[in-house]
């Protein structure tokens, strides 16, 4: 879909500024500026606004994941435009159920010829289709915002940050559900839900 190329475009536009600032911590604060002065607008706004945010807050993890698929090559020696476009892809290919695995490489390939060196396109594509095929990214992985969302839950007071909805399988009674999001991006394969009750209720 349209809106959404654009909102990639605008997004590798605001990581490259990312990278070039003297003050991430300020720039991470304000990205809705940002993408206003890059004139993001439209329906394209809020799907870039999901971009990069969620590549802001998981960049570690996805730097991780990058560097473990790319053979001989750490972030530090990728140019700004190739290694955001890694991280922006990788964070549809590990997060954006909604996205074939497919289509968020073939969009980073058409941002590398547009915005990459001669032969960025080539080097996006090994590095994304080894991420793409690594057992480690499956199931999928999203934050979950609606309660309605988890299906087999009975009771429910607060939902956080459950990164898995599929996982959550025989749970009855949730008063307080948070995962770890760093043991969930790392295993990728959320197998248990700690159950913890709300300070009240202890």
């Amino acid at each position: 879909m349209r809106h959404k190329r654009v909102a990639r475009e605008k997004v590798l536009q605001a990581l490259y500024q990312r990278d070039q600032s003297i003050d991430i911590a300020a720039f991470d604060a304000d990205t809705a500026s940002i993408l206003a002065s890059l004139d993001c607008k439209g329906r394209s706004r809020p799907y870039a606004e999901t971009l990069l945010n969620g590549v802001i807050e998981n960049m570690d993890e996805l730097d991780s994941l990058i560097e473990g698929s790319s053979e001989n090559w750490s972030m530090e020696r990728m140019s700004i435009v190739d290694k955001n476009l890694l991280r922006l892809a990788a964070y549809e290919i590990v997060y954006c159920e909604e996205v074939p695995f497919r289509v968020a490489i073939d969009e980073a390939i058409e941002l590398a010829r547009r915005f990459g060196a001669e032969e960025s396109w080539s080097f996006i594509n090994g590095v994304l289709d080894r991420i793409s095929k690594n057992g480690s990214v499956a199931p999928r992985v999203k934050p979950v915002r609606p309660a309605r969302d988890v299906k087999d839950v009975r009771a429910v007071r607060d939902v956080k940050d459950v990164r898995a909805v599929k996982a959550v399988k025989d749970v009855r009674a949730v008063r307080f559900v948070k995962l770890d999001a760093a043991t969930a991006t790392a295993s990728k394969v959320v197998k248990r839900v700690k159950v913890v009750n709300t300070p009240e209720e202890k």
